[in-house]
């Protein structure tokens, strides 16, 4: 008889464990393009609350959580009385979830506006419609591009939210589902939950996140994070665990993830992130033990046929106001150290992947011109199944990779610029450019994406666009959209 008792062990685990309160971890993590925080930045910035128009959190551009957390504080410093209460929920929202960040790198603002609407129960609908002209392959053609996400607040600490949205439409991408997302999510001081179907994006790369990114569908899921006191020598971590079921190619598997973050100051963050799929009900270890490894050798009798684990490691390092470094090293698939196997298997090939990234907000020091450059690179055998025969443990969902875009067997470069011209105009370029580590390997094909993006903003809530794409995935295209973008 298949269990599903497992979403109730991770939240019995997390909220069950006993240990000091801890202050809040503020994390370098990217939010990935669905995340909900986008929806309402969005909706708080065609109000006029957010210094830069709505247009910026409709899925061009992607943020830390630290960017978005100045994002929060600016519009907690415009609140005025004109504001609505649904707008006042939202935004007491927003404070709570980026809290670590806001209070770790020393945003001070007073609260008093927003603590009367934390326990206020409200509804607020936001929207974004984009009519586009498309002109691609010799034919002219119009498409809209909706996303609509309704947001409910409860009591003190619960928001649920679902959005219908096509928007990955504009990035030449029909697969997905037009629900978006939907979920129940409560936060604290010190932990948070979430019920639903959603997206993650472990890591501080922006073209992917080397183990857990947007790249795929989004997944349903139970997630629940908390912050730790380990003492004075080892100090705060904050711990995320999530466990989905889903469906991929016609079988069910489960995803299973882990992850430690650690900020040592506020310069430098690091993480390490686990990740399992599997295609047997876990056992309630898996999210006991400090190691899938640990769980494989105990549990599993055939780990081949039944589980595929990967593990990364994180780091950001800021240098300077206008310079930071990272990278995110990814191991794929390997097995338990060898003095606990019964038969050591040190002919296990390489499946290996790593992203070295710098970035610099302000190149030229007059606020208008950021520049961010990334190295890419993953083994042939990276997100593969371990044995072929066992196709289904490949690392994907629906056919995508989980982790980078890329996939397997890539060398890439990833090279954007973004740049402000007056208050109006805005514009970047992007050029992700994938070549095969092996020619005669697996994903043999060069890849290239280059897009060039212009933005007029005529009002905090409507702004043109023209986007310019050439793509060669294999085939080569190019493609051409101009049309409106408008918030509510």
């Amino acid at each position: 008889m298949r269990t599903h008792w497992y979403p109730l062990t991770v939240v019995l685990i997390l909220i069950g464990s006993v240990c000091c309160l801890a202050q809040p971890t503020a994390s370098t993590d990217r939010v990935p393009a669905g995340d909900w925080t986008y929806d309402a930045l969005m909706h708080l910035a065609a109000e006029g609350l957010v210094p830069v128009p709505a247009q910026r959190f409709m899925g061009d551009w992607l943020y830390t959580r630290k960017e978005m957390s100045n994002f929060v504080f600016a519009a907690v410093q415009r609140l005025d009385e004109s504001a609505s209460e649904g707008e006042r929920a939202i935004l007491a929202r927003l404070v709570a979830e980026f809290s670590p960040e806001l209070q770790y790198f020393g945003a001070s603002f007073v609260m008093d506006q927003l603590d009367p609407f934390v326990e206020r129960n409200a509804v607020i609908p936001t929207a974004a419609f984009q009519p586009r002209i498309v002109q691609s392959d010799g034919e002219t053609h119009l498409i809209g591009i909706y996303d609509a996400t309704g947001f409910v607040t409860r009591g003190k600490y619960l928001t649920i939210g679902a959005t219908l949205s096509n928007v990955r439409r504009q990035f030449g991408s029909d697969e997905f589902s037009r629900l978006d997302k939907y979920f129940i999510r409560g936060k604290t001081p010190n932990w948070e939950w979430e019920i639903g179907q959603n997206w993650m994006w472990w890591g501080p790369g922006y073209s992917g996140s080397m183990i857990l990114s947007d790249n795929s569908p989004a997944f349903p899921m139970v997630k629940l994070g908390k912050d730790f006191d380990f003492g004075r020598k080892i100090g705060n971590i904050k711990i995320t665990q999530f466990a989905s079921r889903f469906e991929d190619d016609g079988q069910t598997f489960y995803l299973l993830g882990r992850r430690w973050e650690k900020r040592f100051s506020r310069y430098f963050h690091a993480g390490i992130s686990e990740t399992a799929k599997t295609s047997k009900t876990p056992n309630p270890l898996a999210f006991i033990l400090p190691s899938y490894y640990l769980y494989q050798l105990i549990y599993l009798d055939d780990v081949d046929k039944e589980f595929n684990v990967l593990v990364a490691i994180d780091a950001t390092y800021k240098f300077s106001p206008r310079f930071e470094g990272y990278i995110d090293y990814l191991i794929d698939d390997r097995t338990a150290p060898q003095f606990l196997l019964d038969e050591p298997a040190w002919n296990i090939p390489r499946k290996t992947g790593y992203l070295i990234g710098a970035y610099s907000p302000d190149l030229l020091g007059d606020g208008t011109t950021g520049l961010r450059l990334e190295y890419i690179m993953t083994e042939p055998g990276t997100y593969g199944a371990t044995r072929p025969d066992f196709p289904g443990l490949a690392y994907t969902h629906d056919g995508f990779i989980i982790g980078h875009p890329v996939g397997q067997n890539s060398e890439a470069f990833f090279v954007r610029l973004d740049r402000k011209f007056g208050r109006e105009w805005t514009a970047f370029v992007e050029l992700l450019d994938r070549k095969p580590r092996n020619p005669e390997g697996v994903n043999p094909d060069d890849t290239r994406r280059f897009s060039i993006f212009v933005a007029r903003d005529v009002a905090p809530r409507a702004s043109l666009i023209l986007r310019y794409d050439s793509l060669r995935l294999p085939e080569k295209e190019d493609r051409l959209q101009f049309g409106a973008s408008y918030a509510f």
